[in-house]
């Protein structure tokens, strides 16, 4: 059975089916809305427990980690889930007017379950309202958040599909909660990345050495190649980075998995991008040490007999393979582990 999350919110309203579930759906799944859905961010968390059992899981990368946005089914009640003080009720509401049966079950809600957080949020998705004069739909609204706050409710406002500030904690018990748990995973990931990292790295270099980087592998990108003529010989750098970097290769596939190993439960939310830029940062130096390291290829290239005197007198062959060996056993290495280490440093930042 997988831990409980650190929040979870139930969602209400009668802007969850409108607004709310085709933002969070990423892939556009179909969905069955009246069997109950569970949103997360991470596949991890959507094993379904003893609780959930009837549910649909959705992944979706709207949602915060360590969070869970919980629509009911109608066949079930809050009470089933066993609700605790981490908890939040969110009863989301389309604008402008005051729903009468939302400020209802709004206080039967803090009445039943006072420890959890409770909040009003209403969205604007331009639905069209019988008056046209912009005043007044200001001041349906302004009246609908005195009316709800008269009655002690938090009121959230969002337009644009902002889904972001469902997600700005008003109250500071979470906010406490979230950082301490941040930390504590961060300084784990920290401490196994200090003893782990030369393990994991080392599991990787073996199998790019019985991979990839085999002499007969690489020399596939500098075997004379008819089609791509003499040139091909002054863009080896390139070809080579192309597919070493490229999103379907060993080495990228491999490397993701030591990345999501050392930031599990604390990524940020642009984590693709940021691994991306880890990438990047290898291509160029990947680039650069082979332009540097590489005998230069002058202008006597004119057929296939001049390239293979070439290859034979530089022993090109011999140093590209020693070249990629020394960058993915040891450069790469080495850079992957400051670029971590800099990424835990600046996580480190927003505690």
């Amino acid at each position: 059975m997988s831990s409980k999350p650190l929040v979870r919110v139930f969602l209400f309203g009668n802007a969850i089916e409108e607004w709310l579930i085709p933002l969070l759906n990423d892939n556009k799944d179909t969905i069955d809305f009246n069997n109950g859905m569970v949103f997360v961010r991470n596949k991890d968390e959507m094993e379904n427990t003893y609780e959930y059992s009837e549910f649909c899981f959705v992944q979706s990368l709207c949602v915060p980690y360590n969070t869970q946005l919980i629509i009911l089914p109608q066949n079930k009640n809050y009470s089933d889930l066993h609700p605790n003080a981490t908890d939040s009720i969110f009863i989301v509401d389309v604008w402008t007017f005051l729903n009468s049966e939302s400020m209802e079950t709004a206080k039967i809600y803090r009445q039943k379950y006072p420890y959890t957080e409770l909040r009003i949020v209403m969205v604007n998705t331009n639905r069209k309202t019988l008056s046209t004069d912009i005043s007044d739909v200001q001041t349906a609204l302004d009246n609908a958040v005195f009316e709800y706050k008269q009655e002690g409710f938090s009121v959230t406002l969002i337009q644009n599909n902002d889904i972001s500030k469902l997600f700005f904690w008003e109250n500071r018990r979470y906010k406490d909660m979230l950082k301490r748990d941040f930390k504590e995973k961060l300084q784990s990931n920290i401490n196994s990345m200090e003893f782990n990292y030369d393990l994991h790295y080392g599991f990787l270099r073996e199998m790019l050495r019985e991979d990839m980087l085999q002499p007969e592998t690489l020399d596939e990108y500098t075997r004379y190649d008819e089609n791509a003529g003499i040139s091909k010989i002054n863009k080896i750098a390139d070809i080579a980075a192309k597919s070493f970097f490229g999103e379907s290769s060993l080495f990228t596939d491999e490397l993701y998995s030591i990345y999501k190993a050392f930031t599990k439960g604390v990524g940020v939310w642009e984590e693709n991008k940021i691994f991306g830029n880890l990438l990047s940062l290898l291509a160029r130096r990947f680039r650069k040490d082979m332009k540097q390291a590489l005998p230069s290829v002058g202008k006597n290239l004119l057929n296939e007999i001049s390239y293979h005197e070439f290859m034979l007198n530089t022993k090109f062959n011999a140093i590209f393979t020693q070249q990629c060996d020394v960058f993915f056993c040891d450069t790469a290495k080495d850079i992957t582990k400051l670029y971590l280490d800099n990424l835990m440093i600046k996580m480190e930042e927003l505690i």
